[in-house]
């Protein structure tokens, strides 16, 4: 029962950051591209339903991230760190990427604009190296806490 109540706890949690999502996706519809203002009814209650699993994954892993030093399986801790790590590279990524499009509609450079399939691609492929600068970070500031402690 116990199991149950996190995983229902976590998938609306991914619910809601869905619903979050698309509340900016509808943001920029209005803004920037009228493609995007108005999708059907039936598009944004599906759409939810259907990514609430991978989003209240990843708000599990973050959730037990926290909790490590209980687990006793070294695989699982290596893994589940790796697997931040790599979320929080992705994501900037795609915030680098995002300011960087806004940079060039802003200003009207003469650049086309990337595609989404290509934003995410490259958000991706930058993930690796943004995962191991956010690591270095994390270990730099963790030895400079313990440094003014003492």
């Amino acid at each position: 029962m116990k199991n149950l109540k996190t995983i229902v706890k976590f998938y609306l949690f991914g619910v809601v950051a869905s619903l979050i999502m698309i509340g900016f996706i509808h943001i920029y519809g209005m803004l920037f591209d009228t493609f995007y203002a108005y999708p059907e009814l039936e598009i944004i209650i599906k759409t939810p339903l259907i990514s609430g699993l991978p989003f209240g994954t990843l708000l599990w892993i973050g959730y037990t991230i926290n909790k490590l030093p209980k687990t006793k399986n070294i695989y699982l801790i290596v893994v589940l760190k790796a697997l931040t790590y790599y979320w929080i590279g992705f994501i900037a990524g795609l915030l680098i990427i995002g300011f960087i499009e806004l940079y060039i509609f802003v200003f009207n450079e003469p650049y086309y604009y990337a595609t989404l399939e290509n934003i995410i691609g490259f958000a991706l492929l930058l993930g690796l190296p943004l995962s191991i600068l956010v690591r270095i970070a994390k270990k730099l500031i963790d030895d400079k806490n313990i440094q003014t402690i003492e």
